[in-house]
């Protein structure tokens, strides 16, 4: 039986599970690398991502990562629906969840599953990223016994490639977990920090949620909660 904490992403089976208006427009891979998995080949002329921030495109590529790594662990999630509001100010959509809404393989049995996903590219993440609506859908969701995740798409603070190919760790958070982390960052509250943002020095609070990038592979970090899930 295959390792669930060493499972390889290649080109090949995710082209077949994702239609290609799904995916992000492919970052270049590093030379090294030559192709980086799940995004197609690549020219090798123009090796890198994006050298500059741009909050949509990050979006988008963490969401797009989120599914991709998720599906590799026993998820099918698609995007949460919306709705369409017509007002005499224009039409207007809502939201009816986080981004993503599915299930996961636990064993023999599918659970229902949630999971939102948020890039981080600077120095701090603020609480406040994830907004009052998206916390009522995870509240929800848990009063329901749905699995609820947090997914954290990492950049290194000094990047010269905000592409996919520049994200090395991926944070998969349980919404409950969640709650206890920012009870813990107002307990660190001191001086000019007030425990309304997660620095990179508190990702010893994201210890057991990891997924780390390790040549062409995505690997559960040892202890991760998924481990357990996926068996």
């Amino acid at each position: 039986m295959t390792d669930p904490t060493q499972i390889p992403l290649d080109d090949t089976d995710l082209d077949a599970w994702f239609p290609r208006d799904d995916v992000v427009p492919a970052p270049e891979p590093e030379p090294e690398h030559g192709v980086y998995p799940g995004f197609g080949r690549q020219k090798r002329h123009a090796s890198r991502g994006p050298s500059t921030k741009n909050p949509h495109a990050l979006a988008r590529i963490g969401e797009s990562l989120t599914k991709r790594i998720l599906a590799k662990f026993g998820a099918t999630l698609s995007k949460s629906p919306v709705h369409q509001i017509v007002t005499d100010g224009g039409i207007f959509t809502q939201s009816t969840n986080v981004d993503f809404v599915g299930s996961i393989l636990a064993g023999e049995f599918a659970r229902s599953m949630i999971c939102d996903a948020k890039a981080w590219s600077s120095g701090t993440f603020p609480l406040t990223r994830v907004s009052d609506k998206e916390r009522g859908y995870f509240n929800r969701g848990a009063r329901a016994r749905q699995l609820c995740v947090l997914s954290l798409v990492v950049w290194p603070k000094l990047c010269s490639n905000y592409g996919a190919g520049g994200v090395d760790v991926v944070y998969l958070v349980p919404w409950q977990r969640w709650l206890e982390i920012e009870r813990e960052l107002t307990a660190r509250a001191k001086g000019n920090y007030k425990g309304k943002s997660l620095r990179r020095r508190d990702f010893d609070l994201l210890a057991g949620c990891a997924v780390r990038r390790e040549s062409r592979r995505w690997t559960l970090e040892a202890g991760h909660w998924l481990t357990e899930v996926v068996r």
